[in-house]
């Protein structure tokens, strides 16, 4: 069972004060290109990282928790929309360099094999990002010989920028791992789909304009949908209850990630 002891409340209250997260802001007057550029940006890439030990919670007394911060590579976003400095063109061509955002993970273990994980951005002053999801995790093989487990991890998640752009992301890997005492490395495959819906509006500073042929005149919304195969490397470090996890993902751009958490 989860043991509510002075280093976990001491680890909580760092989890909750500390919030790296920082937003980016979305290009105006948006193309279909465009759009499907902001998608694999700011949609497939902020997929569920697994960024946790490949060797399975254990059933009813499983549980762990952490603080995650992923860094996305988002120079080419400022290059989106119409042409900084032509007429009606509220873009400045300084865009945000990266992406930083922070989510709390919570892991619980259901049945032997099984783990089920949620997740979302702490609250901070910071309110034009939003972000939850969750991911179910599946370990069919475990090795008789050698300290090895292959898993099929199905995750969900939402990250929404200020309503005018929303990203739901679906996704499903296969993931090998292998732990030797403190530490775990695993490498996943899989497939991730995002599907961003933009909120049109009048004037300029629109992110689509309503003219635009992909707009739906009920909604007033433009939806774009990529999918996309990637691949990851993670490992885990542990120190007593703690530990440290770091994942490097493949997409179009690499995305990076760091969680320290605590495990049961």
């Amino acid at each position: 069972m989860f043991r509510l002891t002075h280093r976990t409340l001491i680890f909580l209250i760092l989890i909750f004060r500390l919030n790296p997260a920082k937003a980016v802001s979305i290009p105006r007057q948006l193309t279909h290109e465009n759009r499907l550029e902001v998608v694999k940006m700011l949609g497939v890439q902020t997929s569920t990282k697994l960024l946790s030990n490949p060797y399975p919670l254990g059933g009813y007394s499983g549980f762990e928790m952490g603080l995650s911060l992923e860094v996305i590579d988002t120079t080419n976003l400022a290059k989106l929309g119409c042409s900084a400095g032509s007429p009606g063109c509220p873009n400045t061509g300084e865009g945000d360099q990266e992406l930083r955002l922070a989510r709390l993970m919570i892991g619980k273990g259901l049945f032997k094999n099984v783990d089920l994980f949620v997740h979302f951005a702490p609250t901070s002053s910071d309110s034009s990002m939003t972000s939850y999801g969750g991911a179910i995790r599946y370990s069919f093989y475990e090795g008789k010989f050698i300290p090895g487990n292959l898993s099929l991890v199905a995750s969900a998640d939402q990250l929404n920028f200020r309503d005018e752009f929303v990203a739901t992301t679906l996704s499903a890997d296969l993931v090998a791992g292998i732990f030797l005492n403190d530490f775990s490395f695993y490498l996943g495959f899989g497939q991730v789909q995002s599907t961003g819906t933009f909120l049109a509006g009048t004037g300029s500073d629109a992110t689509v304009h309503p003219g635009d042929p992909d707009v739906s005149p009920v909604t007033n919304t433009a939806h774009e949908t990529v999918s996309q195969s990637h691949s990851y490397l993670g490992m885990t470090i542990h120190f007593s209850d703690f530990f440290l996890a770091g994942q490097l993902d493949r997409y179009q751009e690499p995305a990076y990630s760091l969680r320290l958490g605590m495990r049961y």
